[in-house]
């Protein structure tokens, strides 16, 4: 049961592909679910689908056999989980076709929503080859029931293998011709779509590190902030930042001239604030007198003048 899950969970995961399932046989106990793990789920029309409760064995006392219940219930729900999402039967009506042991052929799987498309193919009887006695199921009743109603289909007598191409096909067949293209072309499309989306994904990836490592290449000495500030943006280039750089430089200018403009004038002002603050007084104003009277002796004298 666990490596089923796991075998459901890795094809349900891969969500970059479309998983087209085909049940050729038998899709029986965790079988059934693996197949629903498919985006598009066929089913040969001589084939079967069964769904039962899982099933465990274990030895030890009274205790063990409970935990194993318990085990078993929460498995048997993720299981019918899967199989509501797919058909959207209710859980309750799940629950009893499970305690039936349900076997279901192509054409009642279909009509129950298990898968959405019914194959007929010139094949043996795949499922009725399968010898099911071994793997003890309780309602082989049933089972043989379908198995007698699924006829092997045969070759006609005298007919010849023949090798269809696209051309014949079209020819002689253009009904089968435009319904196969209709059924695959959605699905090229998307395979395009998404092999396109990974490689534009790859491409974007590489431009935004070359456009990231073009703007750390900068050379800005003390103005590295705006280069970390801008390079993560998705708007941002080499040459924008740049400019935001020299728009930093040319502020920074600005502002240390204005800051050595209001130095000046603070400085200026607290001279004359000084100058004010010291009231002249009688010996300084005739300190001052005898300083000029000094300054014109010294005039005089380079004039040829005699000084008194």
């Amino acid at each position: 049961m666990f490596e089923g899950m796991a075998i459901y969970n890795t094809i349900n995961q891969a969500k970059d592909k479309i998983v087209n399932t085909t049940i050729e046989g038998l899709a029986a106990s965790m079988g059934s679910v693996i197949a629903l793990a498919g985006d598009y789920i066929s089913m040969i029309d001589n084939s079967l689908f069964m769904i039962h409760n899982p099933r465990g064995m274990v030895a030890g006392e009274k205790k063990d056999m409970e935990k194993v219940g318990e085990v078993l219930d929460k498995i048997k729900s993720q299981i019918m989980n899967i199989y509501n999402a797919k058909t959207g039967i209710p859980i309750a009506d799940l629950e009893k076709m499970m305690d039936d042991e349900t076997w279901l052929d192509a054409k009642e799987a279909l009509a129950k929503g298990f898968i959405d498309n019914i194959i007929e193919e010139n094949i043996e009887n795949i499922a009725a080859s399968f010898d099911l006695d071994k793997f003890e199921f309780k309602n082989l009743e049933k089972y043989n029931e379908l198995k007698n109603k699924i006829k092997p289909k045969t070759k006609n007598e005298g007919s010849q293998d023949m090798e269809l191409t696209l051309e014949i096909l079209k020819a002689q067949f253009p009904e089968v011709y435009e319904a196969a293209i209709a059924e695959v072309k959605p699905a090229h499309i998307e395979e395009g779509r998404v092999a396109g989306k990974k490689e534009g994904a790859a491409e974007g990836a590489a431009n935004e590190r070359k456009r990231i490592q073009d703007i750390e290449g900068i050379k800005a000495e003390g103005f590295e902030n705006v280069i970390a500030e801008n390079k993560f943006k998705p708007e941002a280039s080499k040459d924008s930042v740049s400019a935001l750089i020299v728009e930093a430089q040319n502020k920074a200018k600005e502002d240390a001239a204005k800051n050595r403009k209001d130095d000046a004038a603070a400085a200026g002002d607290a001279a004359q604030k000084t100058d004010n603050s010291a009231p002249a007084g009688k010996d300084d104003e005739k300190e001052e007198d005898n300083l000029a009277a000094a300054a014109a002796g010294a005039v005089n004298d380079a004039r040829g003048f005699k000084s008194e």
